[in-house]
């Protein structure tokens, strides 16, 4: 195990990286063929013409992007996945983060119990978790029951325009911030435990611990939770298709539910699928390369 960590920390003992190379090489070259093939693929792909009705059409343009530019339904899907993108990300950093900082030496002897729990959401199968919650949001659901006991009215949470949107995202936030908490207390419990305890004993409240001692020794940890939850939120396509396929309209309509309808079902127009997949891939890079800079250089200064 130590001869792992030293490899991963940089060890200049050139012998013992020769043995793991081996191992390691093999799987790697594996994945990284077929990721870059891949890619090409559908580089390639988007500056064709291939169309599932007409398959005797072929041609190498690029019409596919500039008819991007001029499609409504493409822009609102940039923006629905952008907004979901946000509301995701940071609902499940702030509940996952509050969560954790709740448990966090409250219940030592129940902890590890109480981790397990915090990972069963994120285990469930995305399909499964839309059909529940599904279920859950029906005219004459369970939900609407305990609203019509208030005395309130029955609320169509998937139908409704204004509602649709807010209430598909409940749903992502609900099955990731559990395993936020559980990441963001594993944290937590690495900070050595002396520094809070001398906290504890100058009179500081646990608030104050938080603040300046606990939040700012994990925020490096925090950056890679922050990423990996971004990164997971791109995939929306199982979750969002199970509760609204993209309605009511095109209301929750994200980009790689209109390229699936795009290319797959309603249109046939593979190329054009494909020019969004690459825009989208274009898009997520950047927006991750700013915010990974942004942030780092941001923690450097602090």
């Amino acid at each position: 195990m130590a001869s792992v960590v030293l490899i991963f920390r940089g060890s200049p003992d050139l012998r013992l990286r020769r043995i793991y190379y081996p191992f390691f090489l093999p799987a790697f070259l594996l994945l990284l063929f077929f990721s870059v093939y891949s890619l090409l693929g559908v580089i390639v792909l988007s500056f064709d013409q291939i169309d599932l009705r007409r398959p005797d059409v072929r041609g190498f343009s690029a019409l596919n992007y500039l008819r991007l530019m001029r499609d409504g339904r493409f822009w609102n899907a940039i923006k629905v996945s952008f907004l979901w993108l946000l509301a995701t990300t940071s609902g499940s950093m702030s509940i996952g983060l509050a969560i954790a900082l709740f448990l966090f030496r409250r219940f030592p002897v129940a902890e590890p119990l109480v981790s397990v729990f915090l990972v069963l959401p994120a285990t469930l199968s995305r399909v499964g978790v839309a059909l529940i919650w599904k279920l859950i949001y029906r005219t004459f659901g369970i939900l609407n029951y305990f609203l019509s006991l208030l005395g309130l009215e029955l609320v169509s949470f998937l139908t409704e325009p204004k509602l649709a949107f807010i209430s598909v995202t409940i749903v992502d936030i609900w099955q990731w911030s559990f395993l936020v908490s559980f990441l963001c207390l594993s944290l937590l419990n690495s900070i050595p435990p002396n520094y809070i305890e001398e906290a504890m004993v100058e009179g500081a409240s646990r608030w104050e611990v938080h603040r300046f001692i606990s939040l700012p020794m994990i925020s490096r940890g925090l950056l890679s939770v922050f990423f990996m939850k971004l990164v997971e939120s791109l995939r929306t396509f199982d979750l969002v298709y199970n509760l609204t396929q993209g309605g009511p309209g095109i209301t929750t309509e994200t980009l790689d539910l209109y390229a699936f309808y795009q290319g797959v079902t309603i249109g046939g127009e593979i190329s054009y699928a494909a020019s969004m997949s690459v825009v989208m891939l274009i898009f997520t890079l950047v927006v991750l390369t700013i915010l990974w800079r942004y942030l780092w250089r941001k923690k450097e200064e602090e």
